[in-house]
């Protein structure tokens, strides 16, 4: 890993990636759910978006899927993909049995503790043929792996899941591209590392930009410099944006309250974490996790 000890124009350099080959090394199976249902409504529409990648494959009837201005209809043995933070609109029709079934997944990998490794690339909305049939492959092994049991037959369960989910991402990353810009993130991602690891360390207390400027060796107008021009965006924007973010997540999945969350995220109180939740998604936190109690389909 490089130092930090680096102007700013060195660290915002535009170079190949240099020093990527052990980028396994800093990407985390960050959590991964599978399930599956024969229970829906004809026409019923959800509409929503997740903390987290939907990896979806239509067994009986089909799918109408709407996000970023395009839709698609994905009929049986196709499957849709929406990355994370995406808002949609998923319409459910039957097949002329009366009925519609989907599988379907829900996960996130990330980078250097913040990154979503799938926001970095763009994936098809709607995927066919043999692409489908071995992303489902997937998705069903993981429905049929054993639940409970003993604590041996528990961590190879784990194992099992975990080698599953990278499998996962392989096949989506094969049908997928780098999104403009995406390998160049990276890399400066790569630099600031420790700065990212300290981030996600110390997301539930204070984080002040002398902190990261001394996780990253810099003096703070250096490091302020150098981190805008890395991401785009001022430090605590970004922090207050993987706040935002894991807050989402547990409202998404976990039962944890408004009061618990906000303090778990670092907001000063539940009315702060409430107001700058809805400002940030558009939805109360109360809406946004009941939009995602919904099934997928």
């Amino acid at each position: 890993m490089e130092t930090m000890h680096k102007a700013t124009e060195d660290i915002t350099k535009e170079a190949p990636l240099s020093g990527m080959a052990d980028l396994g090394r800093y990407l985390d199976l960050d959590g991964i759910e599978a399930a599956g249902s024969d229970r829906f409504t004809d026409g019923f529409v959800h509409s929503k978006s997740a903390p987290y990648t939907i990896i979806a494959q239509t067994l009986a009837g089909e799918y109408e899927i709407g996000h970023s201005g395009s839709r698609a209809t994905v009929g049986a043995g196709e499957l849709f993909l929406v990355g994370p933070n995406v808002p949609m609109t998923i319409t459910h029709r039957f097949a002329d049995a009366g009925c519609m079934a989907a599988q379907w997944v829900h996960v996130r990998f990330t980078l250097y503790k913040s990154i979503d490794a799938m926001s970095l690339i763009d994936m098809p909305m709607r995927v066919t043929g043999q692409d489908a049939a071995e992303i489902g492959e997937v998705i069903g092994e993981l429905l049929g792996l054993p639940k409970g049991g003993s604590i041996a037959s528990s961590i190879v369960a784990a194992a099992r899941i975990s080698e599953l989910a990278y499998c996962l991402l392989g096949l989506i990353c094969a049908v997928s591209t780098v999104k403009p810009g995406g390998e160049l993130l990276l890399g400066h991602s790569a630099k600031m590392a420790p700065v990212l690891t300290y981030i996600h360390e110390h997301i539930s207390g204070p984080i002040q930009v002398a902190d990261l400027a001394s996780v990253a060796c810099m003096s703070e107008s250096h490091f302020y410099a150098a981190f805008r021009d890395a991401f785009g965006q001022p430090p605590m924007d970004y922090v207050r944006g993987l706040r935002i973010a894991a807050a989402a997540r547990m409202l998404a999945g976990s039962a944890a309250t408004v009061v618990e969350i906000a303090d778990a995220t670092g907001f000063a109180s539940p009315y702060h974490f409430s107001r700058v939740f809805k400002r940030e998604t558009g939805q109360s936190p109360t809406e946004y996790r009941r939009a995602n109690e919904l099934l997928v389909g």
